[in-house]
């Protein structure tokens, strides 16, 4: 599995000056929110299912902002945990804990369950690198 950390790619300007419509920039003073809100268009113009918690103050804190799924290509899609920021913005610690371990997934569960599926949650949690194996 390859990892991307998007903030260490380095973008060709030829293509975001000619295709995206945010290619010149935003202001030094733009809102967090505000920067969201161009993501998330961008993400869903380009195909990509997002999601965001309106209200963040209500989830568990370090969560990233944008979880995105890319367009299928080749049977094959990209998940993407972004934590947006404003220029002068850092991530706190519990956000950096977040991102360091999402960065060192190399497998994913993903499913359904009902309450009839109880055993099957504890065995995931209890001992999930042995159903990887």
């Amino acid at each position: 599995m390859k990892i991307v950390r998007p903030e260490s790619v380095t973008p060709d300007p030829n293509w975001a000056l000619i295709n995206d419509v945010h290619g010149r920039g935003f202001p030094e003073a733009i809102k967090e929110a505000d920067f969201q809100e161009h993501c998330e268009d961008v993400a869903r113009k380009y195909g990509w299912l997002v999601h965001h918690n309106a209200d963040s103050r209500r989830a568990d804190a370090g969560l990233p902002d944008l979880i995105m799924l890319s367009p299928v290509v080749d049977g094959r899609c990209l998940l993407a945990l972004i934590e947006l920021k404003t220029n002068k913005g850092k991530p706190s610690a519990v956000q950096e804990e977040w991102l360091t371990r999402l960065a060192q997934v190399d497998w994913v569960a993903t499913g359904w369950m009902q309450p009839r599926h109880w055993l099957q949650f504890v065995q995931l949690c209890f001992d999930a690198h042995a159903l990887a194996d």
